[in-house]
């Protein structure tokens, strides 16, 4: 038996299920969705669509851009070693530098959290 003639009973037998499955689901009666559940479908769309829009936190950003900046900047001391003054020669600086970025980040995160309880 060649290939050609074993497609060709391939494709009878594909046309033969294709026509059951076709004439099995045109018998079918046409579904449609209940009124109520429709209604209650464009209500909730409607709804949705009236939302107020969600707004960018700017408060939030720009409160971390400060402090992003702020730390930034005092890094950038502490690596020229302009710093010096706060250390007073006893040689804290690493750990007044870490103490610092501690309190800064936990002082932003209240900010933040605050801000955003305000927002609703």
């Amino acid at each position: 038996m060649t290939g050609s003639r074993i497609f060709g009973k391939m494709e009878v037998a594909m046309d033969e299920q294709n026509s059951d499955i076709d004439r099995i689901l045109s018998s079918e009666p046409d579904l449609a969705p209940s009124p109520t559940f429709t209604a209650s479908v464009m209500d909730a769309v409607r709804i949705a669509a009236n939302a107020p829009a969600l707004t960018f936190p700017w408060k939030r950003f720009l409160l971390g851009a400060v402090a992003a900046g702020l730390l930034g900047w005092l890094a950038s001391l502490g690596v020229t070693g302009k710093l010096h003054w706060i250390d007073g020669g006893g040689g804290h600086l690493a750990l007044l530098t870490i103490f610092l970025a501690v309190l800064v980040t936990f002082a932003s995160l209240r900010l933040s959290n605050a801000l955003s309880t305000d927002a609703g």
